[in-house]
């Protein structure tokens, strides 16, 4: 067998090595754990919008809005995807307001 091909294997077994069984021991946990809105917790929803998301372009935050409302939605127009690293301070601010805001409630 050629090299490659030796190489290949490898990676498959140790694919299915790495693939969990649908029964792993927390499969009971998990499922009580499932955010639904009877167990939503004492989370407040709420959606920040990515002005310049590409991956989900304002069209889709919207749909997901709509679709499941949150609490608040809060907007920081020229982030991207990943907004807690495309504009950092923006991202804390948010936060720090709505943990400011959940601590006066």
């Amino acid at each position: 067998m050629p090299e490659e091909e030796g190489e290949c294997m490898g990676d498959l077994e140790l694919t299915f090595t790495l693939v969990r069984s649908p029964n792993f021991p927390y499969a009971k946990s998990i499922k009580e754990a499932l955010v639904t809105e009877e167990n939503y917790g004492t989370v407040r929803p709420v959606f920040i919008m990515s002005g310049q998301d590409k991956g989900m372009v304002v069209p889709l935050q919207m749909y997901t809005i709509v679709n499941n409302p949150p609490d608040e939605v809060k907007e920081i127009c020229d982030s991207d995807h990943l907004v807690m690293f495309s504009k950092p301070m923006s991202c804390a601010s948010i936060y720090l307001r709505l943990l400011q805001n959940t601590i006066d409630d």
